[in-house]
């Protein structure tokens, strides 16, 4: 695995724990389809709504 790889896969982890949810795009179905791919964020949104909302103003939840 790569470094880039796993740097990303020990943050999603970190997000998952947090009660995130990680959906992942193309770029060619963001270019081609940005409809689409809203229309997947709004449900999950709607699905998945988070219980408890992020500190505002970039305070960290301590992922990088």
């Amino acid at each position: 695995m790569k470094t880039g790889d796993r740097k990303d896969k020990e943050r999603d982890e970190c997000f998952k724990k947090q009660g995130f949810r990680i959906l992942r795009f193309w770029d060619n179905e963001v270019l081609k389809n940005p409809e689409g791919v809203l229309e997947v964020i709004r449900q999950n949104c709607l699905d998945h709504p988070h219980p408890n909302l992020p500190p505002s103003e970039g305070e960290g939840i301590g992922c990088s």
